[in-house]
């Protein structure tokens, strides 16, 4: 076997070095991606221990934050994270109120455009409520339709919540209102503004009852 000119042994030593860079690469996108989650992880035990709630951090291989539970004003609240997409995984962060309406009804709004739009089902359409500038930002759909209606045209202060903190969904079903924002939210005001999204809906829907 004959030796390696000059050539080989540098191209050799060249597609080492791209593979350790590589590797390199690879473990520093780690190490940062766990240091990101166990600082916002921490942020959600803080928060937490300041209003009561129960946090249970996610599991090893788990995106987002976890989960936190219990009661704040008297009503029973939740944040969780989760993912969704396989390997062009997205992370959502939920805060989630339990409504006493006894309606058997859904609701869903949502801005439009690539960070927020609430997809529809096959066959459903956007309702539109007469307000242009609201109408044109957000997707609505509502079961049975006039509800949107009944609750966004009587309500300036639902309506200006969900054009301040344009979430990807807010929803109601199943007895629970829901805000959904895309990415995991850490922020002790973003998380408070959520909750008191998906309260303020619950409210409306209540005094609808």
């Amino acid at each position: 076997m004959g030796s390696m000119d000059t050539g080989q042994i540098i191209l050799i030593a060249l597609l080492i070095c791209a593979f350790c860079g590589a590797q390199i690469v690879m473990v520093g996108l780690l190490v940062w991606y766990s240091a990101a989650r166990r600082k916002g992880a921490n942020k959600w035990t803080s928060f937490a221990k300041k209003h009561g709630l129960s946090h249970q951090p996610p599991g090893f291989m788990e995106g987002g934050y976890g989960s936190m539970g219990g009661k704040m004003d008297g009503r029973d609240v939740t944040f969780y994270t989760y993912s969704t997409g396989g390997r062009s995984r997205v992370v959502w962060t939920v805060a989630s109120v339990r409504s006493s309406s006894p309606k058997a009804v859904t609701f869903s709004v949502g801005a439009k455009g690539f960070d927020g739009a609430v997809y529809k089902a096959f066959g459903a359409q956007d309702i539109v409520i007469g307000i242009k500038d609201f109408d044109d930002a957000f997707m609505i759909q509502s079961n049975p339709p006039e509800l949107a209606s009944a609750l966004l045209l009587q309500n300036a202060d639902l309506r200006a919540m969900i054009q301040t903190l344009k979430p990807y969904e807010l929803q109601y079903k199943d007895r629970f209102a829901s805000c959904r924002l895309l990415r995991s939210q850490a922020d002790e005001a973003v998380l408070l503004n959520m909750l008191a999204l998906a309260r303020k809906l619950a409210e409306t829907l209540e005094g609808e009852a």
